[in-house]
């Protein structure tokens, strides 16, 4: 998460209470068929948090211009989810 949630407060180790809340759900788009649920997750995360949902997708030193097929759809789920 970006800003916000240490770690341990994170994982639960820490009480509700002296949490920091997150500013942003950083999420990867990756082009792989299971990309979709975890947009949702990171979504629901966001959602839970009262924080901004962000996608991201890194292009490997491999193959700087490749994009995977399932990347156009990715992003526009992460639109109707609210992200950017």
């Amino acid at each position: 998460m970006i800003d916000g949630l240490s770690i341990a407060g994170h994982m639960g180790t820490t009480p509700a209470a002296n949490r920091t809340r997150a500013s942003g759900v950083l999420v990867a788009l990756t082009g792989a068929p299971t990309s979709p649920e975890v947009l949702r997750r990171a979504a629901r995360l966001a959602s839970d948090e009262g924080a901004k949902l962000v996608g991201l997708h890194v292009r490997t030193t491999d193959d700087p211009t490749s994009t995977p097929p399932a990347l156009a759809e990715q992003r526009q789920l992460l639109a109707t989810l609210g992200g950017r």
